[in-house]
C-alpha cells in the first residue's frame, strides 16, 4: 500500500507505504521503486539527498534491510530544492525504458507538423541581430542550424560571412531600434566566441583587435561567466560540477579523460531548473512536459532542464561533458543516444554573458512557462 499526505508536523510533502512479504529482506533504495517508478536505480539513490527517508520512524540508509509490515516514509526537504518528486505526472507511470541512463534508441520522436519546412524557412531568413551592444563590445543573437565563423561554416552561411555583408544594415536597424543619434559606423565587430551550429544563442564579438584580445584576457583570468539552457535526457541531480580533462585534439568527437583538469576555468557546472516526464502518444499528460518542448510531440521519457556555466569553454564542452555524466543533450545525434537525431534540434542555448563592463542576455523560443530563474 503507498500513500501520499502531507506531514502535519512539518507541513512537507510525504510518501508513505507498507513493506509487502515480497519486498521483505531487499534493499530500501530498491524497495522504493514502488514510490517513485519513474526513477532508476541510480536516481533513487540520490533521493536521500533531497528526503528524509525512515523505516518504522528511524533514519535508514538506501542498503538497508526492509522486514514485511514496516512502514517507509519519505518527506522532501524543501530547503533542498529537489525535483518535482511528489508531482502525479512524475509517479503515475514508470518512464518508458528509463532507467538512470539515457534514453535507448528507438525510443518516440515526433514532431509537430511541419517542423522541418518551418526551420528551414528560419534559417533562410536569418540575420544576425544585434542583441546588446556597448562601447567595447556587442552580442549577436544565434539561431540553431547557422555556423558562427565562416571556415566551419563548411562552404555554407555563417554569421561571420553575414556580418562582412550586411553589417551597416544591422548596425541601422539597432541604432534605430535604440534611439542612437547618427554617428560614424563602428568597425565590424570580431567574433570572441564561437558556437556549434545546432547551438543557439550569444555570440560576443569586439569592436576591434585590442579588445578581442582583452576578451581572451579577461577569458583566462575566469572573468567571463557564459550560462546556457540544456535540455538533457534523465532526471540529473540538483548540482553537477564536471571538471573532467577534455582532448580536442585532431578529434571529430571531444574525448573526455578520466582525470581532473586542474584549470578550474575549463570546468563545467550545472543546476537543475526543473524535471520533466513525458508519456508517450500524442497527447500529453499534463502541461508541465511542455517546459521546454516547444516542437516536439509525443516524446517519452524523463528529462532535466538544466543551467549550465562555463568560464572559458573547449570544443563540445557542454555537449561532452554532459554526455559523459549520463545526461546528454536531447537532440544531440554525435554524444547522445542515437534517437536524439530524430529530435529536429539540439536544445542547448547560451543566453547569457558576463564580462566586466558588459552583460548581454538572450533566452531562447522555447516555452519556458513555469520554470524558475530566481537563484
Amino acid at each position: 500500500m503507498t500513500d501520499q499526505k502531507i506531514n502535519p508536523a512539518e507541513d512537507k510533502p510525504c510518501k508513505v507505504m507498507r513493506v509487502k512479504p515480497e519486498q521483505a529482506d531487499s534493499r530500501l533504495d530498491a524497495v522504493l521503486e514502488e514510490l517513485f517508478p519513474a526513477y532508476g536505480l541510480r536516481g533513487r539513490r540520490r533521493l536521500w539527498q533531497w528526503c528524509a527517508i525512515t523505516v518504522d520512524g528511524k533514519a535508514r540508509k538506501g542498503s538497508f534491510r526492509v522486514k514485511e509490515g514496516e512502514e517507509i516514509a519519505v518527506v522532501q526537504n524543501m530547503s533542498a530544492r529537489p525535483p518535482a518528486l511528489f508531482s502525479s505526472a512524475l509517479t503515475t507511470e514508470a518512464a518508458p525504458g528509463y532507467s538512470g541512463r539515457p534514453l535507448p534508441a528507438g525510443a518516440p520522436f515526433r514532431r509537430v507538423a511541419g517542423y522541418e519546412e518551418q526551420r528551414r524557412k528560419r534559417i533562410q531568413a536569418y540575420k544576425p541581430r544585434i542583441i546588446t551592444a556597448g562601447e567595447d563590445f556587442a552580442a549577436f543573437g544565434k539561431i540553431e542550424g547557422v555556423a558562427s565563423a565562416a571556415l566551419a561554416g563548411g562552404g555554407k552561411d555563417s554569421v561571420e560571412a553575414m556580418l562582412d555583408r550586411h553589417w551597416p544594415e544591422i548596425w541601422k536597424l539597432y541604432a534605430g531600434e535604440q534611439n542612437i543619434p547618427d554617428q560614424p559606423l563602428p568597425d565590424r565587430p570580431l567574433l570572441c566566441n564561437r558556437l556549434d551550429a545546432e547551438t543557439s544563442g550569444l555570440l560576443t564579438a569586439a569592436f576591434s583587435a585590442d579588445k578581442a584580445d582583452v576578451f581572451r584576457l579577461y577569458e583566462r583570468e575566469g572573468k567571463v561567466r557564459k550560462k546556457y539552457l540544456a535540455l538533457v535526457h534523465g532526471f540529473a541531480p540538483e548540482y553537477l560540477l564536471m571538471p573532467k580533462t577534455l582532448d580536442t585534439y585532431k578529434r571529430r568527437s571531444t574525448l573526455v579523460l578520466q582525470r581532473e583538469d586542474m584549470d578550474y576555468t575549463r570546468h563545467t557546472r550545472a543546476v537543475l531548473l526543473k524535471n520533466i516526464h513525458a508519456v508517450d502518444g500524442d497527447e500529453p499528460a499534463g502541461r508541465e512536459w511542455r517546459a521546454a518542448l516547444r516542437y516536439l510531440m509525443g516524446l517519452s521519457g524523463s528529462f532535466s532542464l538544466l543551467e549550465v556555466t562555463i568560464l572559458r569553454g573547449a570544443r563540445h564542452q557542454i555537449r561532452a561533458h554532459l554526455a559523459d555524466a549520463g545526461f546528454p543533450i536531447v537532440g544531440d545525434s554525435l554524444y547522445g543516444p542515437a534517437s536524439s537525431a530524430r529530435a529536429g534540434r539540439m536544445f542547448l542555448h547560451h543566453f547569457s554573458v558576463d564580462l566586466p563592463g558588459f552583460q548581454a542576455t538572450w533566452m531562447p523560443d522555447w516555452d519556458l512557462s513555469g520554470i524558475d530563474f530566481s537563484w
